[in-house]
């Protein structure tokens, strides 16, 4: 998870469950995923990708989220369904910076029957699986979450209420002060400034391919 349930309590001290703790903070991570395009810690998913004819296929970095690790790549024959698991000695994988890409790269060895290493030519026919996200969650990301659980804690659309809990709190070099008028600072993109000025490093404006 992108926080602790201490970092949310330091928002929103009540006597609700950890279970109900650990359900506001999965609910705010779907809502800053939802609002930066991406996710934030590391996570399993398969991606499908057109067959090039080639021996690369090439993927934008922003598109999809980071890769951090592919653990297995299948080819699938869109005649029959059948499948084929490409080994992990038979490609390579290459991150271009400048162009934020990643480059998976067939070797000289690589053979299915006796065709040449390519990929094959499809549609959606080549499944790749792997690690996808941030290997630690941002410092940002983790203070924003902390601050949406706790409005999810109260329940209340316009923001955490100042009667009877706690009006600040300080996340590591973070502090978070509430209006005197009541609730949160509101407005922007998330209903929240304070969690605004926390995301806007963070926006993928690039649209995700469907994950399966």
């Amino acid at each position: 998870m992108y926080c602790r349930i201490a970092d949310v309590r330091k928002f929103h001290d009540s006597g609700e469950t950890n279970k109900e703790f650990e359900q506001a903070i999965r609910e705010a991570m779907e809502m800053i995923d939802e609002e930066c395009d991406d996710h934030f810690e590391p996570d399993d998913k398969t991606f499908n990708f057109d067959g090039t004819g080639h021996s690369d296929i090439l993927f934008p970095e922003l598109t999809l989220l980071r890769c951090l690790e592919i653990t297995s790549i299948v080819i699938v024959d869109p005649a029959d369904g059948s499948t084929t698991d490409v080994d992990s000695s038979d490609y390579k994988v290459y991150e271009r910076r400048v162009t934020l890409e990643y480059d998976i790269s067939l070797r000289a060895s690589a053979r299915w029957g006796d065709d040449a290493p390519i990929w094959p030519k499809g549609n959606q026919n080549v499944q790749i699986t792997g690690k996808w996200g941030w290997k630690k969650t941002p410092r940002n990301i983790a203070k924003a979450c902390a601050i949406l659980a706790a409005q999810k804690m109260d329940d209340i659309t316009e923001g955490i209420s100042t009667e009877g809990d706690i009006k600040s709190a300080k996340l590591g070099d973070f502090s978070f002060t509430l209006e005197e008028s009541g609730g949160t600072e509101t407005g922007g993109t998330t209903g929240n400034k304070a969690v605004d000025r926390l995301l806007a490093n963070y926006h993928n404006d690039v649209p995700q391919l469907g994950i399966v």
